[in-house]
């Protein structure tokens, strides 16, 4: 028997209605729209000046919460025929 003090990677309830709640009243795929579009803005001042030092870090966060966004919208597209709203 083990008795491993590793923790489980599991979500917690809280955080699993917290990103249910989310993806009921903000559709991911908006998010991940809207995002986008504010992140290539930004890019477009940004990089006029220079390069931020911490842009190598923010495009890789970003692109996994792009991912993260995508997955959402694909998996909770069905709320939108079942008529949640929009928030």
């Amino acid at each position: 028997m083990s008795t491993s003090t590793t923790p489980t990677k599991k979500l917690s309830p809280t955080l699993k209605h917290q990103l249910r709640r989310f993806c009921e009243t903000h559709y991911p795929d908006r998010v991940s729209r809207n995002l986008r579009r504010m992140l290539l803005d930004y890019l477009d001042n940004e990089l006029q000046v220079g390069i931020p030092v911490y842009l190598e870090e923010l495009i890789w966060q970003l692109n996994d919460l792009f991912e993260l966004l995508d997955t959402a919208a694909e998996e909770t597209k069905h709320f939108r025929a079942e008529g949640v709203k929009d928030g």
